[in-house]
């Protein structure tokens, strides 16, 4: 039993880093990272949760195992379960794993280090996911063929080997002159067999509902 309960001690260490990390991973793209760069972040995660929570609840588990005696004299063991405790190490990795998410997809921290100029880097994947997240606005795009398609931004890749993109309420440039010919429906998907070979971010004073998202 001491065995086990050393087990699930460890467990209960490093199991609210690796959510938190698993939480940041889900909702921020980042540069990818190898499976050892995971890891060592789920750890300097579980290393923060525990800090944190030894200020609130102690150093003291949410599961303590105790000895008994029955009639004869046979040795067992008893368990203690502190549900508010454990409600603690659930909601800590949760609330850190969001706050960093934040922090990261609206490119907080290196901001600031920039601002400092001790790096000019960001924390995002790539120059297309800075630009198409930071830029708002009407996106005429110049495809492989020679045409060009406008429209507001609504969605795009995550993944810039992907180069997808999503226009709403396009409209065809036609070529020669300054008139548009509106494509009929929501918008048209730009794929990455299009070939994107550039994408011109225009004036104007319209926005529409909503922001664009990544996917």
């Amino acid at each position: 039993m001491p065995g086990t309960m050393q087990a699930l001690a460890v467990m209960f260490i490093l199991l609210p880093g690796f959510l938190a990390a698993y939480i940041l991973q889900s909702l921020v793209t980042r540069p990818k990272q190898s499976d050892l760069e995971k890891v060592v972040e789920a750890l300097i995660f579980s290393f923060v949760v525990y800090l944190i929570s030894a200020l609130i609840i102690g150093t003291r588990l949410p599961i303590s195992w105790y000895p008994e005696k029955d009639a004869y004299g046979n040795a067992t063991y008893g368990v203690s379960l502190s549900w508010w405790k454990l409600l603690v190490l659930l909601l800590l990795p949760v609330v850190l794993g969001l706050v960093s998410a934040l922090l990261l997809e609206h490119d907080y921290v290196l901001c600031a280090l920039r601002w400092a100029r001790l790096t000019d880097r960001t924390g995002r994947a790539s120059t297309w996911n800075d630009v198409l997240q930071d830029v708002d606005g009407v996106a005429q795009v110049e495809l492989a063929d020679g045409r060009s398609v406008m429209g507001w931004g609504r969605y795009y890749s995550d993944d810039a080997d992907d180069a997808s993109l999503f226009l709403e309420r396009a409209a065809w440039v036609k070529t020669g002159s300054d008139g548009l010919e509106p494509i009929p429906g929501p918008g048209i998907l730009l794929t990455k067999e299009a070939g994107i070979r550039s994408i011109m971010f225009l004036a104007s004073e319209e926005s529409p509902d909503d922001s664009t998202g990544s996917e």
